[in-house]
């Protein structure tokens, strides 16, 4: 039985009970005869010892379902402190391709527009978190600010589907038929929202495996939307003086989208990478030296047990898959009672 039911059930008997008792004690106090006041008060205290009784187990009851209550919202804090650890994953040779964009900038503003397919399969959740740490220790408290924009069912995403979603982030005044009219209002808020030096926004585009229409989405977007975004926040931050400032787009697909539905100007290469242009990045296997240093800074284990967990962790992971390392990793580092 649940123990909310039982605790339920025992406090019906326990009140049942009570209004017997006191019954039966008043019956007691007023009854002439005295073998059968006797019989009463027998009766009564009988009753009261199983009040007791009841009561006692009510209370083991409460406590045990307490100490469950107090155990689960542990293990919850537990899992929420770990997805934050997670987030601090190395993931190296994808955070040092992030970084190497990023440096280049150096004082100037930029722009840098991130692809990232197969994503699930791949710890793309936890490299996007990972990515966003990168972001906010790169500026002062309070410069930072990330914008998810979701597509979570299947649709066909018509542009003017994509802009109302960015709208939510960046509202206009008014929705304009024109798709070339609403896209330069978007871009235009988008510009004015950026309140000083070193301000950094990330905008981070999940879900694209539910667009229909990749082919005329993806150009679309890089072309007419992100280099005309990149084009005037140049220009616009070089007329208000402001510098350090970066626009980073991180863009996440669970699935592979065809060469075809892809601009021409992907680009894979770090050197010269231009902020027009998109950066594939991928994401390696995890190395056992990465699980390790994990471990060590997060698990507070010794030596012999980092071992065999690192071993057993890359062995069932297909060999270091991002997304089977993080979930071992919970389990290993989430106690569950």
């Amino acid at each position: 039985m649940d123990k909310e039911i039982e605790i339920e059930e025992l406090e019906k008997d326990i009140a049942s009970l009570t209004l017997d008792w006191q019954a039966m004690k008043q019956e007691a106090r007023t009854e002439m005869d005295q073998q059968r006041k006797r019989n009463l008060q027998v009766r009564a205290k009988d009753i009261k010892e199983e009040i007791k009784n009841k009561e006692q187990e009510l209370k083991n009851l409460e406590k045990g379902n307490n100490e469950s209550q107090i155990n689960q919202i542990n293990i919850n804090q537990n899992y929420l402190d770990l997805e934050k650890k997670l987030s601090k994953f190395n993931f190296q040779s994808t955070v040092e391709t992030v970084e190497g964009v990023i440096g280049n900038f150096k004082i100037n503003n930029g722009s840098a527009l991130f692809l990232l397919q197969n994503s699930i399969s791949i710890g793309g959740n936890y490299f996007s978190a990972r990515f966003r740490e990168i972001l906010r220790t790169k500026t002062k408290e309070g410069n930072f600010r990330h914008c998810l924009v979701e597509f979570k069912s299947v649709c066909p995403t018509e542009k003017i589907e994509f802009l109302k979603r960015f709208a939510k982030f960046f509202p206009t005044d008014v929705l304009l038929e024109s798709i070339e009219e609403y896209t330069n209002q978007i871009i235009e808020k988008i510009c004015e929202s950026i309140p000083q030096s070193g301000y950094i926004l990330f905008l981070e585009i999940s879900g694209l495996e539910y667009m229909l229409e990749k082919e005329k989405i993806m150009p679309w977007f890089v072309k007419e939307f992100w280099h005309n975004l990149s084009t005037k926040l140049q220009n616009k931050l070089s007329l208000k003086g402001y510098r350090k400032v970066r626009v980073i787009c991180l863009m996440k697909t669970d699935d592979i989208i065809p060469d075809d539905c892809l601009p021409s100007y992907i680009y894979y290469e770090l050197a010269n990478f231009h902020d027009s242009e998109i950066k594939e990045l991928t994401i390696e296997s995890c190395s056992q030296d990465e699980i390790e240093d994990f471990l060590y800074t997060f698990g507070g284990f010794n030596d012999r047990k980092v071992k065999q967990m690192v071993q057993l962790i890359h062995n069932t992971s297909k060999g270091g898959n991002p997304d089977l390392v993080c979930r071992k990793l919970k389990q290993f580092l989430i106690p569950v009672n």
